[in-house]
């Protein structure tokens, strides 16, 4: 059998509500010479029977059943396991995209390109707090000037990943097409990331290769409004908004890969170690306030522990963290700080 240019991969998980609009925009794609490989991973609600219908009906679509949940990043690796084409094409569940999509993105890739990219638009639904509306309204603003060019060289993207931490370059993985060629060179996602595991991939490839990138909105990137208990967003926010920037950090200062940011920030002045030290301290200390406040319920301190037997250089040392804690009061008297003390604001 001859294997198909493009792999459009849907990981799904209970994602009824939206799947029939979102395989329809998949289904309905102008470029025809792609496979559409659908894994669930332990779906509860009616995701599956609409996946099987669409299975039945359409000869392209492949329907796959994990037989453990493998979350989030284990799913999207799953697909890089039986993917056949020469792209890979993640859509998510209850994303659209524009039948022209595919079709633009393999026109506009070249000869070495890893990445390809283009703008996105947001489906918020009823109930999405209105900053977040501005918060991703102002990244497309960001990606539109920074797509203007079409392509995004190695040196642009090492040094937006310096000045804009933790911002997406490129968007989520609806946006985005990856040559196999990028995994088979710098790795799979990596499962230690939460929030930013796309980003880090992106950056990881793109800082080596560069991105080409489509400046028109040819997907649509689903926001959802509803909340979660007070207590599961606690401790989703400190791995997501701590530890994932701080796990950041730790790559552009040791992955291999990451070497041109390094190189990079040495050539701008932006001291990276520093604010990796900062960051460090701060997981630490913002664990350790979570537990007193909670009398010892809290589960950050675990999730602290549990990542730094992963990445050593994630731990801290007690006379370490006290020399950090010793700096914020002085800076707090207004008072000179010795140098062997001074980091740079965290960002």
């Amino acid at each position: 059998m001859i294997a198909p240019q493009v792999s459009i991969c849907l990981p799904l998980y209970n994602g009824e509500r939206y799947l029939q609009e979102c395989l329809d925009s998949v289904t309905g794609q102008t470029f025809g010479d792609v496979e559409i490989i659908l894994i669930d991973d332990g779906s509860t609600d009616g995701t599956l029977d609409i996946a099987e219908r669409f299975a039945r009906l359409d000869s392209r679509v492949r329907l796959l059943r994990n037989t453990a949940n493998l979350g989030l990043v284990g799913n999207w690796n799953r697909c890089l396991d039986v993917a056949r084409g020469t792209w890979i094409k993640y859509v998510f569940q209850d994303d659209v995209l524009d039948p022209a999509c595919i079709a633009a993105l393999y026109e506009a890739a070249h000869g070495d390109a890893l990445l390809v990219a283009c703008e996105r638009s947001f489906l918020f639904e009823d109930g999405t707090a209105s900053a977040t509306r501005d918060s991703y309204e102002r990244h497309a603003k960001q990606i539109h000037a920074l797509f203007a060019g079409g392509h995004l060289s190695a040196e642009a993207l090492q040094r937006f990943a310096i000045e804009q931490f933790c911002v997406n370059p490129l968007g989520e993985p609806t946006s985005v097409m990856v040559h196999t060629r990028a995994f088979e060179r710098f790795g799979r996602f990596n499962p230690d990331f939460v929030s930013l595991c796309d980003l880090e991939f992106w950056l990881r490839v793109g800082v080596n290769s560069g991105a080409t990138v489509v400046p028109r909105s040819l997907a649509s990137f689903r926001v959802h409004g509803a909340a979660t208990s007070a207590i599961n967003l606690a401790e989703r926010l400190y791995r997501n908004t701590t530890l994932d920037p701080l796990l950041l950090l730790h790559e552009y200062l040791h992955a291999p890969h990451f070497a041109g940011v390094r190189s990079m920030a040495g050539r701008m002045g932006s001291p990276l170690a520093a604010r990796f030290r900062n960051r460090k301290h701060w997981a630490r200390a913002t664990a350790e306030w979570a537990r007193a406040a909670s009398h010892g319920r809290s589960s950050q301190s675990n999730d602290l522990r549990q990542i730094a037997r992963t990445y050593p250089a994630l731990r801290t040392g007690h006379v370490e963290h006290m020399l950090w804690r010793a700096s914020l009061r002085l800076r707090g008297r207004g008072a000179p700080v010795p140098e062997s003390l001074l980091d740079t604001p965290s960002r």
